[in-house]
């Protein structure tokens, strides 16, 4: 605008007024906004760097004008959900984007978490909901449950080892190998306990921990994983499924009775499958 006279007419105020709002804002951060050239001004660089910003904040008013009017109920603030490492480092970190755009106001905070430190953050109220397989379900009547998935177990091998000769294994090539394994009280653990025993033989699991596919692709042994661990694995790993497939059921996890925030409700609500679908799994 090279004229403050036709500024003030497009802003409907008079001319005198403007120009000492300009001369006071001027004052106020100690630089000159305008080049004045008689009775034609242009921006100054102080100016153009002001606009700039402006520009930004403006924007910034008229989406939370939009966001306000056109979905005054929207859910918003944030809710607290434990999960388990297998589930943080594939399903959460591929769908929460998702979720985060479906739910632009609403803010997720992720505590990674056992079964049973989830039961136990869930009955001192220190997360809202927990996303976790059927064993922290076990026999209370206390939660309630909303399964979301079936996910089938695999075995994660390293490059180059026998078991990859095999396009499909069974519980008996398992026999005599080194496992790594997840700690204690893992769903995924106990299956494979149990399909070694069922050929009369223990596991051997020399290593314990919340990422066994990272052993794995380090040369420390064979491990029983989610399918969805195993291809989110990278470097020295290969996927082999049994012939009877052994899996775990995904679900999400509430106190029976307690009231859930609007962002707790809209996390327990949203689809978590869909990305799972559009990927084929």
């Amino acid at each position: 605008m090279s004229h403050f006279t036709r500024a003030a007419e497009r802003l409907n105020v008079a001319q005198p007024a403007l120009s000492q709002q300009v001369s006071a804002l001027e004052r106020e951060l100690g630089v000159d906004l305008f080049e004045r050239h008689g009775r034609r001004v242009v921006l100054a660089a102080a100016g153009e760097r002001l606009l700039a910003r402006a520009e930004v904040i403006l924007a910034e008013v008229e989406r939370a004008r939009i966001a306000v009017q056109d979905e005054p109920d929207a859910p918003s603030g944030t809710t607290v959900v434990g999960a388990l490492n297998s589930l943080v480092t594939t399903l959460l970190t591929r769908e929460l984007p998702r979720f985060h755009h479906c739910f632009p106001q609403v803010d997720v905070a992720i505590h990674e978490a056992t079964p049973v430190e989830m039961l136990r953050s869930l009955r001192e109220g220190t997360i809202d909901l927990a996303l976790s397989d059927d064993r922290l379900g076990d026999g209370s009547t206390a939660l309630e449950r909303r399964p979301l998935f079936v996910e089938e177990l695999v075995v994660a091998v390293p490059t180059g080892h026998r078991l990859t000769r095999h396009d499909r294994l069974d519980p008996k090539d398992l026999v005599g190998e080194r496992f790594v394994s997840y700690p204690r009280g893992s769903v995924v653990r106990e299956v494979l306990v149990s399909l070694l025993r069922a050929e009369e033989h223990e596991a051997h699991i020399l290593h314990e921990c919340s990422t066994p596919e990272k052993l794995v692709a380090s040369n420390l042994g064979v491990a029983l994983v989610p399918r969805m661990t195993a291809e989110a694995a990278v470097g020295n790993v290969i996927v082999r499924r049994l012939r009877r497939p052994p899996s775990r059921t995904i679900g999400l996890f509430t106190v029976r009775g307690r009231h859930l925030s609007d962002a707790a409700g809209a996390f327990v609500n949203h689809d978590w499958t869909q990305g799972r679908a559009e990927n084929g799994a």
